[in-house]
């Protein structure tokens, strides 16, 4: 059977920390467990999504990314998650 692979990377803004958990999948995008898709405000779910974008849709659909976030604001939050 062989290991997973999971690449976990930090990113931080101001006092807010985001670690986020890459691996194979089928690209679901997660924030503190609640999908990217339903993640409030739509400001902050746009500035988290804009370097999957850039990077492809066939890039990070491949692959499902969790990322928890904590300390700071919800921009804090959202820019934290996006360095990671």
């Amino acid at each position: 059977m062989p290991a997973k692979k999971v690449l976990v990377v930090g990113g931080k803004r101001k006092t807010a920390i985001a670690r986020a958990f890459v691996r194979h999948g089928v690209g679901r995008v997660r924030i503190n467990m609640v999908p990217v898709e339903i993640f409030e405000p739509e400001i902050a779910r746009e500035k988290i999504m804009e370097p999957l974008i850039h990077a492809g849709e066939d890039v990070w659909k491949q692959l499902d990314i969790d990322v928890k976030t904590s300390g700071g604001g919800y921009m804090g939050q959202a820019e934290a998650a996006r360095m990671a």
